[in-house]
């Protein structure tokens, strides 16, 4: 029964916050070991280690082991993070929706998925947001209830049928409030204390200064694509315009974030950091590669059957032809020298002190991939009209390969929002015993 006992209170004690963990941890299971001499039932001592787990009011900075302003700020950049990666499974299960349709089989499954992911990280995300917002200030939480507000006017669009009325004000409301709450949110974090973080072998917060201009610089910025891509949605009905504004918001973030980010300053860099630029690297290269294959090769045999690729060539226009391979050839050359740029300029710094962090380096290049992936579809978009002007069965489309291969890149861009925005763990140290 002692030993059930001490599992129970080991559990218990891993749903504490970190900073109160193990001193209630050792102190459950020293209790259970001296329970049979001062006459007390171990599974008593079980059973009030899950109560006070359960009960335990955890938002005072003893129990959070850190200042109020620095959990608050931790959950709102989890909520950041979440709900920027519910935006892109959402675009994502859209672009892999419309392959579906036509394909069906894995590929309807793979779309079912990415709107679970769409579900989970959204409601993950404003779950962390009400967090941040319960132990900050009065505006963080009038920030929270206007994004819940907008993410629920979304669903709202998304769930009544697309020809109603309410579907097509659902979708500008939603981008307002987005605007709205996304300005109201800054101004709260701005207003809050500096930015901290634990002092190494310590679980000591140390404050440092607040980089105040850079947060309402990416509020701007994120601000004023949202307000464009609303005035294109009610000036002219262009809504594939703010379908694909979203991404570019969520790239913009992230590459923001990077760009911020803090650096590392060891002499020379560890093997985990040379791993990590030529993994990244060689991943960016890959994307290339295969999107080369598509736009050239996958994607004119799908929308031409039975046709050769020289055949599709020769049925072209020069005019036609020029720019379709002329697009397609830009893609692959100037991302082709991007990634070379920035494996060349990691190697460069990577030996020096004040280096990036191995995270800052992972970030930029799934940043890469994700840019490749994202945009290959513009390379294509000439040269795949033209394919369906001119040959039969006159549609335009893609290979099923560029589903897959769009899903390749949203995945990668999740991984650099996660890498960027996420808060890194805190470097408490726990010691657990059997």
């Amino acid at each position: 029964m002692s030993r059930i006992a001490r599992t129970v209170a080991r559990m218990a004690a891993r749903t504490l916050p970190i900073g109160v963990r193990e001193r209630y941890r050792e102190e459950w299971l020293g209790d259970i070991a001296c329970s049979r001499e001062a006459g007390v039932r171990a599974s008593g001592i079980a059973a009030g280690a899950v109560l006070f787990s359960a009960t335990l009011r955890r938002d005072t900075p003893d129990m959070l082991g850190m200042p109020l302003t620095v959990a608050a700020r931790r959950h709102a950049r989890w909520a950041t993070a979440l709900l920027l990666s519910a935006m892109v499974f959402a675009f994502g299960g859209y672009v892999t929706g419309a392959f579906a349709n036509g394909e069906g089989g894995i590929l309807l499954v793979a779309s079912v998925l990415w709107a679970a992911l769409t579900a989970v990280g959204t409601v993950a995300g404003l779950a962390a947001l009400w967090r941040a917002a319960a132990i900050s200030s009065p505006l963080s939480k009038i920030a929270a209830t206007v994004l819940t507000t907008s993410v629920l006017a979304f669903t709202f669009g998304l769930l009544i049928p697309s020809t109603s009325i309410l579907a097509a004000v659902a979708v500008p409301v939603g981008l307002l409030l987005a605007i709205v709450g996304t300005l109201l949110g800054t101004v709260a974090w701005a207003g809050s204390s500096g930015a901290t973080q634990p002092a190494p072998e310590t679980s000591t917060p140390v404050v440092s200064p607040r980089r105040t201009p850079t947060v309402l610089i990416v509020a701007l910025v994120v601000a004023g694509v949202l307000g464009a891509a609303l005035l294109l949605l009610l000036s002219s009905g262009a809504v594939w315009l703010s379908v694909f504004v979203i991404p570019g918001v969520v790239l913009l973030l992230g590459v923001l974030f990077v760009v911020r980010a803090r650096r590392t300053a060891h002499d020379t860099a560890p093997r985990m950091a040379w791993i990590t630029v030529a993994a990244t690297g060689a991943l960016a290269l890959s994307a290339v590669a295969v999107g080369a294959m598509d736009l050239l090769v996958w994607s004119p045999q799908t929308q031409a059957p039975g046709y050769t690729t020289d055949e599709i060539w020769a049925a072209l226009s020069p005019a036609d032809l020029a720019y379709g391979i002329g697009f397609a050839v830009t893609w692959i050359v100037f991302w082709a020298v991007a990634t070379l740029v920035y494996v060349a300029g990691a190697i460069s710094v990577l030996g020096r002190a004040a280096r990036p962090s191995t995270r800052s380096l992972a970030t930029a290049g799934l940043l890469l991939v994700a840019g490749a992936v994202f945009f290959q579809f513009f390379a294509g978009f000439s040269i795949g009209m033209s394919i369906a002007d001119t040959l039969p069965p006159y549609i335009g489309t893609g290979s099923a390969g560029r589903a897959w291969y769009a899903m390749a890149g949203q995945l990668a861009l999740v991984a650099s929002l996660m890498l960027s925005i996420a808060p890194r763990p805190l470097p408490f140290r726990i010691h657990v015993t059997a």
